[in-house]
């Protein structure tokens, strides 16, 4: 799976998902730190890609309305708890946030 991390979430999820096979790329690799959320989200369309951030104007369905992303707490970041991830093929993963 393609996965864009947005500048709001720790560099250090890179390589944590990309265990995983994922193909990483992030905001700031991009280059686009400071750009408007379109921006973003149009970037992340354009490659196909599910977006990670903690941005909740994402969360807006009218304004993003098509496309694949997620929405993250800073609870859940800021976790010291173990995490568990579901892949697509059901395989569970556990790790340490």
């Amino acid at each position: 799976m393609k996965i864009k991390l947005d500048e709001n979430i720790p560099a250090r999820l890179v390589n944590i998902l990309s265990q995983f096979s994922h193909e990483i790329d992030t905001v700031p690799q991009e280059g686009l730190i400071g750009y408007n959320d379109n921006r973003v989200w149009e970037a992340a369309q354009n490659s196909k890609s599910f977006l990670i951030t903690q941005d909740l104007d994402f969360s807006n369905t009218e304004w993003f309305k098509k496309g694949l992303r997620f929405v993250l707490n800073s609870d859940i970041l800021n976790s010291e708890k173990n995490v568990e991830v579901r892949s697509a093929n059901g395989k569970i993963h556990h790790g340490r946030n």
